[in-house]
C-alpha cells in the first residue's frame, strides 16, 4: 500500500526528469594531456522533485536553504555531494545532494534528499 502511494505521488507531483550524474575519473595520456572521464546519466525513477516548504526554509538551523533548492523523494540511494540534473518546466538545472532526511519508517527504502542548486540553469 505504501509503495503505491509513493509511486502515485511521484507520478502526480514529480514533474521533473531527474538523473544522477556518475563521473569516471580522468587520466593523463602519454603526452601528458588531461583526458576528462566520461559522464553517465542515470534516470532516478520513480521520483518526485518538490520545492522546499516554508517550514523547511524557516526551520533550517543554519539558514542555508534557498527557494532554488529542492526536495527529492525517491527509492534511489544517493550520497552527499552526488551531482544531479533535473529537466523542469523552466529548463535544465543542476543540483548537488546536500542532506538526507530519514523517512524509512513510513516506507521501506524511501529516501528524502535536500538538493542544493549548483551551476547555472539552461533554458
Amino acid at each position: 500500500m505504501q509503495h503505491r502511494f509513493i509511486n502515485m505521488m511521484c507520478r502526480r507531483f514529480g514533474k521533473a526528469d531527474v538523473k544522477k550524474i556518475e563521473k569516471e575519473e580522468g587520466y593523463y595520456d602519454e603526452r601528458g594531456h588531461w583526458i576528462p572521464g566520461d559522464e553517465t546519466e542515470i534516470t532516478v525513477s520513480p521520483a518526485a522533485l518538490l520545492p522546499l516548504t516554508d517550514d523547511e526554509l524557516a526551520h533550517d538551523g543554519g539558514g542555508t536553504y534557498s527557494t532554488d533548492d529542492r526536495k527529492l523523494i525517491c527509492y534511489e540511494t544517493l550520497v552527499q555531494g552526488q551531482e544531479m540534473e533535473a529537466v523542469e518546466a523552466y529548463g535544465k538545472r543542476k543540483y548537488t545532494v546536500f542532506g538526507k532526511k530519514g523517512y524509512h519508517d513510513y516506507a521501506p527504502g524511501l529516501h528524502v534528499y535536500i538538493l542544493r542548486k549548483s551551476g547555472e540553469s539552461e533554458n
